[in-house]
């Protein structure tokens, strides 16, 4: 149902061909569905492991990805922040370890944010702990926000994805201040969906 509500209005306002259509579909659709099925698995009650004494081997597995083809989407220019994410989904650890370690610091643009998330989840996967340090420390001014909080994309509160970094990092207060933060964030933007 919610992949339809983003899939439609595409449909609606593009048409079928054109350049429009095709600069939403390459890159910008793909990741807000993408970014939309790992919504419930950002700060969910699970914590995860301290990413000290990680392997691949025993890393966490990507929530909420399911069994699509996310790697057959044409993710544009976002690619290079996905890679990470369905390498470790994938089950290849060391590929999104190394792919992790040779991306680039990608645009200061309106979806840094949601492509900082992305990493920080493929991190947080593999335990590769440097990344998920960077990641934390990019994220953190937007704590109080969602990320990339637009009408086309979301990857839901800031404060989630950092809660989970943090509790991976091993620093507990800081990831329960995270997340009564993301639920305070959640309930005022479905209060303000509900009006």
């Amino acid at each position: 149902m919610a992949e339809e509500r983003v899939r439609a209005p595409v449909d609606q306002l593009f048409g079928q061909a054109g350049w429009l259509r095709h600069q939403v579909q390459v890159g910008l659709l793909p990741l807000a569905l993408l970014n939309l099925r790992r919504a419930d698995a950002v700060g969910d009650s699970v914590t995860p492991r301290r990413v000290t004494g990680w392997s691949p081997a025993d890393g966490r597995p990507v929530g909420g990805l399911g069994d699509e083809d996310w790697a057959g989407l044409d993710w544009g220019p976002h690619e290079p922040s996905v890679r990470p994410l369905l390498l470790a989904h994938s089950g290849d650890g060391s590929a999104a370890t190394a792919a992790l370690r040779a991306l680039p610091d990608g645009p200061h643009d309106l979806l840094r944010e949601v492509r900082l998330c992305l990493v920080a989840r493929a991190a947080l996967a593999v335990g590769e702990l440097p990344t998920s340090g960077r990641a934390a420390a990019a994220l953190r001014p937007a704590a109080a926000e969602l990320a990339a909080g637009s009408g086309v994309l979301t990857a839901g509160p800031v404060a989630g994805h950092l809660a989970d970094l943090a509790a991976a990092l091993g620093h507990d207060e800081e990831a329960a201040g995270h997340r009564r933060t993301a639920r305070l964030l959640t309930a005022r933007v479905r209060a303000a969906d509900a009006t």
